[in-house]
């Protein structure tokens, strides 16, 4: 199975295999639950105990979101995040990612650790996060939304796509009114967490899909 449909392509090796494992993971969820197509919103809430079969569980916690205890296959969410589904999706994938993509390591830091926060954005962070942008918004379904927004918005889809991920006046007003919103009440992620999948995604020809300008202008 290709990784990435054409016009995507990745790469940077630490987001192909990030890449890579989401894939593998959603393909093996599909199998054994025995659907025929990823299901969207993915159901990363039920799906993590089953048919993922990680101990999963809620703990008080102020200082992170949850953390993954890494070859022990145990995931543990902050009790607050009960009452914020997006958010709740979003860590759940992320804490998935480091369980699939890391190893424990004997010096790393506990989350309560005063210190954890200051490595917070490393490497495997980061990698986490392309790993939960890649499993909750997959690049497949999130092309045919985008498709399904410019047929309903009776625009021709290459002329909107091309203007969406090149410099032109439009390109702001296309992924704010119409591709951002699609994205988040089609995949259940918040608006930062679509702007993230959406401006790390690469081109063929080594572009960006949303231009840094852009990212920049809706992340503000």
């Amino acid at each position: 199975m290709t990784l990435l449909p054409e016009p995507f392509c990745e790469p940077r090796d630490a987001d192909r295999l990030a890449e890579s494992a989401a894939l593998a993971c959603l393909d093996a969820c599909c199998q054994t639950l025995g659907l025929a197509a990823i299901q969207v919103p993915v159901p990363i809430e039920t799906w993590i105990e089953h048919p993922l079969g990680i101990d999963f569980g809620f703990e008080a916690m102020t200082d992170v979101a949850g953390y993954a205890v890494l070859g022990q296959g145990r995931i543990r969410v902050a009790d607050l995040l009960c009452h914020d589904e997006l958010r709740l999706r979003w860590t759940i994938a992320h804490e998935l990612g480091h369980l699939l993509l890391h190893k424990p390591e004997p010096n790393a830091l506990r989350p309560d650790h005063p210190e954890y926060r200051h490595v917070y954005s490393n490497d495997r962070e980061r990698q986490a996060e392309r790993f939960a942008a890649a499993f909750l918004i997959p690049i497949g379904p999130m092309v045919a939304t985008l498709l399904e927004v410019c047929n309903h918005e009776r625009v021709r889809s290459e002329e909107a796509l091309f203007s969406a991920s090149r410099d032109t006046s439009d390109s702001a007003r296309i992924w704010n009114d119409l591709f951002l919103p699609a994205i988040c009440n089609r995949f259940r992620v918040t608006r930062a967490g679509a702007i993230f999948r959406v401006g790390e995604l690469r081109l063929e020809d080594g572009a960006p899909f949303m231009l840094p300008k852009v990212l920049v202008a809706l992340s503000a």
